[in-house]
């Protein structure tokens, strides 16, 4: 039984780990290159502005050094012009061969732009595909095993338990650890970022757990009552968490409107691959009860 349920799991995983794919490829990766550009081309200006006026000051030292020391140089103006004549040559010569290699170089980056393309678009694809078969297993193998204790009916048992991955898995972590842009800043390594994300994963799990006890217990009075009991711990967190935690990622070269974006973009995306999830799975589960039902229908009228 649970080998039919992980079964369905992988399936609706491969299903909105495609869907997820694409938008990665034709979505999410050029909006991430874009701000990759901006940040780039923010931090260019800065450091342009400031060799600017590094410039000018030597040029203005240099200026003064001209005037004193060649300031009656005027008897040699015949010798210079045939120097100039020669040093034309020279740099005709190099012009030309810098003009064959900027053409080499502009073929040679094209190519490698083309082969970062296609590279892009197939691990960007099957990493989203991965992605959503290890979800799509945990969310089956967690229906099966939390079924009876999911309110609602059969097909809302699965949407219930998709929202609950979706708070537990991204929601949550995001208050502490939002999505992060390209050019983002991390005032903590790796090591640390991971250990605060699993924990934030293990709180989301219990505050859903919380969330769907105090509905279940609080809906058999009244349907609203148990909304509003569902919803306070939920809301506890979201209000609670972003205010007594520290800001841990930053994004000085971008926008606070640009990252706002960004970041609603990555929450809809992961919101999508549970819901899609969900559904696929509701569908495969329909397919094979028609299935089973029209089979035992079958030996039922084989049956002497």
């Amino acid at each position: 039984m649970i080998a039919d349920y992980l079964q369905r799991g992988v399936f609706s995983g491969i299903v909105a780990g495609l869907a997820y794919g694409l938008y990665m490829v034709y979505v999410g990766n050029p909006f991430s290159q874009y701000l990759h550009d901006v940040g780039h081309d923010h931090g260019h200006d800065d450091g342009h502005g400031d060799d600017h006026g590094h410039d000018d000051g030597h040029g203005h030292d240099d200026g003064h050094g001209h005037d004193d020391g060649h300031g009656h140089d005027d008897g040699h103006g015949h010798d210079d012009g045939h120097g100039h004549d020669d040093g034309h040559g020279d740099d005709h010569g190099h012009a030309h061969s810098d003009d064959h290699g900027a053409i080499d170089h502009a073929h040679g980056h094209d190519h490698s732009h083309a082969v970062s393309e296609t590279t892009n678009f197939i691990v960007s694809a099957g990493s989203g595909v991965l992605w959503a078969i290890l979800l799509g297993g945990i969310f089956a193998i967690a229906l099966y095993l939390l079924e009876p204790a999911l309110p609602g009916r059969d097909g809302v048992k699965s949407y219930v338990l998709a929202g609950a991955g979706f708070f537990s898995v991204s929601a949550v972590p995001w208050l502490v650890l939002p999505p992060a842009a390209p050019g983002a800043e991390n005032t903590l390594g790796i090591d640390a970022r991971l250990g605060i994300y699993v924990g934030l994963v293990a709180l989301g799990v219990v505050v859903s757990a919380l969330a769907i006890t105090a509905f279940k217990r609080l809906s058999s009075r009244h349907l609203g009552l148990g909304l509003l009991g569902g919803a306070v711990p939920i809301l506890a967190v979201v209000i609670v968490l972003p205010l007594a935690t520290p800001t841990i990622v930053s994004h000085p070269d971008l926008s606070s409107e640009v990252v706002t974006v960004y970041q609603a973009t990555a929450a809809f995306s992961q919101a999508g691959i549970w819901l899609l999830i969900a559904g696929s799975f509701n569908w495969f589960q329909r397919r094979a009860g028609l299935f089973e039902s029209r089979t035992d229908r079958e030996e039922l009228l084989a049956s002497p």
